[in-house]
């Protein structure tokens, strides 16, 4: 459905968000833990918090138990043609082909190790990402793929994501990686507004933008997705209905829209905290994005995510969510695995040390014990546009986190209470409130050791 066939009009959409917003109980919703804002945010996507990880001397314990019959992979490609002002990747600027080729050298030296543990196993989903993936050459593109078909048992039903930035794609790179059978490509647009772009030090502009989605749609990519950010310093409403009329008039089957936040050791980290939006600024943003986005046709899916339709779901990250097992190839690329939440070495000349003594580069890993596993499962769950399946939380863990006896039992309650959790089908999830402090309500599942980990890091602000 196009904008122009929607009848609510622009300045109905936002004043009905303003209306939303200004009804939320504010106060009742802080007392539990929950907020939003450039302070207060994290974008979550395991648990513990990663840089709670301690080091391990040897990670053997890792891969001691083989459980999991079907595995995600995500390979990690560092290198960027610019630092962006806001990413909190472990990436690196391009210097030269030269360091490319060691890396991916290495690169294939860690798949060759952990070959023999995937051998039997099935590749759910792969992720080819970073960094900016699509910096590499064509023929070191092959490379990394010729890696990945050698090494793993892949077929028709793999689900294989490789990510790209509209400056370094290009007609020939597109139609190497669907020679490949890449079935999703990732983009990183962040904005169709050029001052946007700029202060976030992107390497393209709007127009860019546009002409990488029509070249992935010539391609032959049918299944691709656009991440979009949002909550910029100055950012205005009008130019977040020109990025979301934008998005629709394209006609993009998937869209991800991330909340800025200032990660540690980011440049963004800088700018004052009072010119980011504030907490009512950002759930009026959110309330303003998903109606306009239902309102032209999409489905929600997922915290701040929206698709055309069921085809277009991100398979990898619903088995992510689902606290399933997933190896992280590359520099600092993190997993789970038998219930072992691990980071490799995040400096090139550790992970090369490693690999130069055959062994795999887990510098960090910690074995779950059976309470932050089941804290991991809810907080990824609740996650998921569907929630926290309750009976396979029961038939995995003897337990249903809602019984009386559960230590998850009184938070959960209290998150009901607010409007903040409901049930659906038998499953936990997130309501209409709850999705827009989204990741925020995650972190009241948090241990009080990780809840104060965050709160160090907050400080640092």
């Amino acid at each position: 459905m196009k904008t122009n066939s929607m009848k609510t009009s622009t300045p109905n959409i936002i004043n009905e968000a303003f209306s939303f917003v200004n009804g939320l109980s504010l106060d009742k919703i802080h007392g539990l833990g929950v907020r939003n804002s450039a302070r207060d945010f994290d974008f979550i996507y395991g648990y513990p918090p990663i840089q709670m990880l301690p080091r391990v001397q040897e990670s053997n314990g890792v891969f001691a138990k083989q459980i999991s019959e079907m595995i995600s992979l995500y390979i990690h490609i560092p290198f960027c043609s610019s630092i962006c002002s806001f990413c909190y990747f472990k990436k690196f600027s391009l210097n030269s082909e030269d360091e490319v080729e060691k890396y991916l050298l290495y690169l294939n030296k860690e798949i060759k190790l952990l070959q023999p543990i995937l051998a039997n196993k099935r590749i759910h989903s792969i992720f080819i990402g970073g960094g900016t993936p699509s910096i590499l050459t064509s023929e070191q593109i092959s490379k990394v793929w010729y890696m990945v078909y050698n090494n793993f048992t892949i077929d028709s039903s793999t689900e294989i994501t490789f990510e790209v930035s509209p400056g370094t794609i290009t007609p020939e790179k597109l139609a190497i990686l669907k020679d490949f059978g890449i079935t999703r490509i990732s983009i990183g647009i962040q904005s169709f507004n050029d001052k946007i772009l700029e202060f976030m030090n992107r390497d393209h502009d709007a127009s860019t933008a546009i002409k990488a989605v029509e070249s992935i749609r010539r391609a032959g990519f049918h299944n691709f997705n656009v991440d979009i950010i949002f909550g910029c310093p100055g950012q205005t409403f009008d130019e977040l209905m020109d990025n979301l009329k934008k998005v629709v008039s394209l006609d993009i089957p998937s869209i991800t829209f991330y909340q800025l936040w200032a990660g540690v050791d980011t440049p963004i980290r800088t700018v004052p905290l009072n010119l980011f939006p504030t907490e009512k600024q950002i759930l009026v943003t959110k309330q303003i994005i998903k109606s306009y986005m239902e309102l032209s046709g999409y489905l929600r899916d997922k915290t701040d995510w929206f698709i055309k339709s069921q085809e277009y779901k991100y398979r990898q990250q619903d088995h992510k969510w689902s606290n399933k097992d997933f190896l992280g190839i590359g520099l600092s690329s993190y997993g789970y695995f038998n219930n072992y939440y691990y980071r490799n070495a995040c400096d090139f000349r550790t992970y090369f040390a490693y690999l130069d003594q055959g062994k795999l580069p887990i510098k960090f890993a910690k074995q779950l014990g059976a309470e932050d596993t089941k804290r991991r499962a809810i907080i990824l769950g609740i996650k998921k546009q569907e929630g926290l399946e309750i009976a396979a939380f029961q038939d995995r863990y003897a337990e249903r986190p809602v019984n009386q006896k559960s230590i998850f039992a009184n938070t959960i309650a209290k998150l009901i209470n607010a409007d903040i959790l409901e049930f659906s089908n038998g499953n936990l999830r997130m309501t209409y409130v709850g999705y827009l402090f989204g990741d925020s309500v995650c972190k009241v599942f948090f241990s009080k050791d990780a809840l104060d980990f965050v709160q160090n890091e907050r400080l640092k602000f």
